[in-house]
């Protein structure tokens, strides 16, 4: 398992490549209902925050 730092957090390989993979997408989706591309990246800021939360309590790693 191999960690990254970004800015002062400490992230595992796993949850980047999912983070990596998939805010673009996130991030269209939501500018598309929002027709804010700042509203949309703090959705998908939010929606990586709670996958990350629930994936360290033990739950699957995925995007809400």
């Amino acid at each position: 398992m191999a960690f990254s730092i970004v800015g002062e957090i400490t992230w595992r390989e796993d949850v980047f490549d999912v983070f990596r993979a998939n805010y673009s997408f996130v991030v269209g989706v939501a500018e598309r209902r929002l027709d804010s591309k700042v509203d949309a990246e703090e959705i998908a800021s939010e929606a990586f925050r709670l996958a990350w939360q629930r994936y360290d309590v033990g739950e699957a790693l995925s995007v809400p």
